[in-house]
């Protein structure tokens, strides 16, 4: 009896708002004081069952709320979707199974309608993801899967920088299943390209959310220290901040990991002179078609193919006519390659001021301090080592060149150890990997290339194993003997 009771109201559901959906809500809790009863008794009905996980009576306390006040509550599709990925996961009849797909495809046509934190674009895209998902077997057409892609397709165009990381996994997936069935390169690189301009753009989103909660944390610390504010105030405070924080670095993870699917899916594709040989074409046609230059210059450099003519060709159309922090960064990039180092360091401190956030300046800065290293300049690269640092604490690169700078180095002096200074090289080596362990081959290749002082020479000087010493010079650091 549920069972037809739950056939029947998803049909009833769908022929409710195939009326009501074209006209925005009005009052919040239904349009009468009847409605009004309704709608908040069924809430609670829905919140019980929900959270019981009885899902069968859900649903039916469900269809009401869609039917009579969709505005009254953002748990009705927020908790709907669940409840229906549950009941589609139950189901064994393939016809009621079915209808519970149609009605959950469904919700994402008129969400937006009803939801105003909702956009149209996120709906489109969701319904792609589970039409995906749930209707694979009717997929085997071609261009039935056309018709999908193009809806993750138009769903990135309007989301942009605010897609979701699953809707990115699903649509690159797509766009390298259908690119050798259609024999068209094209569609993969243009969906490379979106994903490399938009989830750069939606981390640097986070790391801008980031650094705004870092700085309102130690604001309010300081006041709570100060006595400016109460500890209800304070915890009260800081804990939303800290909930921020912690939802954006979830959110970075899972953009970084969808990136590297993305990556190895593209590998394929992504050779530099297929590459090369697209963009060629497209350059003369599109030589003022600047935010199209723009993906085909981030997806050259992503890729790595940095030392052709036409990287060059577009590089320097793009930056001429619009720059940006990434382009002057590219630059900057492009004349280290060149080993032309004082125009490098003009871009890369062009970068450094034009970027918004610091994770973006710590690789300009990085490559400042081995343009110094590289210039035996080792004071002004630590300089910059310690700045990419002071944006980055966990970019261990930066600690291992300065061990590669302590290393380059001599210690004189009478009284100097003869090769202490690489004692202090281990102790950046060691730290290089206690903030990266992704490093931890190549410091080991480098600290065995390091020859420790002679034991009796230590000895000579007064000093003995596990002593500190002060390692003097431009160096001026107290480290371990060894």
């Amino acid at each position: 009896m549920k069972k037809t009771l739950l056939m029947v109201a998803a049909i009833m559901i769908c022929f409710a708002f195939g009326v009501q959906a074209q006209t925005p809500c009005g009052a919040k809790y239904g349009a009468t004081p009847e409605d009004s009863t309704t709608c908040r008794q069924n809430i609670t009905a829905f919140s019980v069952h929900y959270k019981a996980k009885n899902y069968n009576d859900a649903y039916m306390a469900w269809g009401k709320l869609v039917e009579i006040c969709p505005c009254s509550w953002n748990g009705i599709f927020i908790n709907g979707t669940t409840m229906l990925e549950n009941l589609i996961k139950a189901e064994k009849d393939s016809l009621r199974r079915e209808h519970l797909i149609d009605t959950l495809l469904w919700t994402y046509d008129i969400r937006p309608k009803y939801d105003e934190s909702y956009t149209e674009g996120r709906g489109l895209g969701f319904k792609a993801f589970y039409i995906l998902k749930y209707r694979q077997k009717q997929l085997n057409d071609i261009d039935k899967l056309k018709e999908v892609f193009y809806m993750f397709e138009r769903s990135v165009d309007m989301e942009k920088e605010e897609t979701d990381p699953d809707i990115w996994n699903q649509y690159f997936t797509l766009a390298s299943r259908l690119a050798p069935a259609l024999r068209d390169t094209s569609i993969v690189i243009d969906a490379y390209e979106r994903a490399n301009e938009y989830i750069d753009d939606a981390k640097v989103k986070c790391y801008e959310r980031l650094e705004a909660d870092t700085a309102e944390l130690a604001g309010l610390q300081a006041q709570f220290d100060a006595n400016e504010i109460d500890k209800m105030k304070y915890d009260k405070e800081a804990k939303v901040l800290t909930s921020d924080t912690t939802r954006q670095y979830k959110l970075l993870k899972k953009y970084d990991g969808v990136f590297a699917k993305i990556e190895k899916q593209f590998l394929p594709f992504a050779s530099c002179e297929m590459l090369e040989k697209i963009y060629a074409s497209k350059l003369e046609e599109h030589k003022t078609n600047i935010p199209l230059l723009q993906k085909m210059l981030k997806t050259l450099d992503r890729t790595g193919c940095r030392t052709s003519t036409i990287y060059k060709d577009i590089l320097e159309i793009v930056y001429t006519n619009a720059p940006t922090a990434a382009s002057a960064e590219m630059m900057g990039g492009f004349y280290f390659a060149e080993k032309d180092y004082d125009k490098a360091s003009t871009f890369y401190n062009e970068a450094i001021k034009m970027y918004t956030t610091n994770e973006k300046r710590t690789q300009p800065y990085y490559y400042l301090a081995n343009i110094e290293y590289l210039k035996k300049n080792f004071s002004a690269a630590r300089n910059y080592a310690y700045k990419a640092l002071s944006c980055n604490a966990n970019f261990g690169k930066a600690y291992m060149l300065i061990g590669d700078m302590y290393a380059a180095s001599s210690v004189g002096g009478d009284d100097a150890i003869p090769g202490a200074q690489n004692w202090a090289a281990v102790d950046k080596y060691n730290k290089a990997v206690a903030v990266d362990p992704s490093l931890a081959n190549d410091v080991a290749k480098r600290r065995s290339r390091l020859k420790f002082p002679d034991g009796a020479v230590v000895f000579q000087k007064g000093y003995s194993k596990g002593q500190t010493y002060r390692v003097g010079g431009w160096i001026g650091e107290t480290t371990t003997i060894r």
